[in-house]
């Protein structure tokens, strides 16, 4: 418990480990233990959670201070469907605890989300309106 309290999310953040949607001591819950972190964009990060987390949860920056690796999976909505996802698998492993980790597509509120333009043509038109 002394570990996950050095990370504890704090009233103005969400970032950190809790459960920021606990409005009250009375409600009941399905426990889960849940680290909250946001990566990008990068001024949105809290730096001082990187160099501290446990080597399980630690990722590694470059030079131009981008999370590695740098590769993100495209959305369907921005490849107009062309990217498929890959086949999904879980190892166990009886000698160290599972991590799941969730990963949150977040544009900017006045940006317009589309497919690519160079993905549009007319043997391959878009599958998705521009939103």
């Amino acid at each position: 418990m002394s570990e996950k309290k050095k990370f504890w999310q704090t009233p103005e953040h969400m970032e950190g480990f809790g459960q920021a949607f606990v409005v009250s001591e009375d409600q009941k819950l399905d426990w889960g233990d849940l680290f909250h972190i946001t990566t990008l964009p990068t001024q949105s990060r809290m730096p001082h959670l990187f160099p501290q987390l446990p080597l399980p949860l630690r990722w590694d920056t470059n030079d131009e201070d981008e999370l590695l690796p740098p590769s993100p999976q495209p959305e369907k909505i921005v490849s107009s469907g062309t990217y498929r996802s890959i086949e999904h698998r879980a190892t166990v492993n009886s000698e160290k605890e599972r991590i799941s980790i969730a990963t949150f597509y977040s544009p900017r509120q006045d940006g317009v989300i589309g497919p690519w333009p160079s993905l549009i043509t007319k043997q391959t038109p878009a599958q998705f309106k521009r939103i």
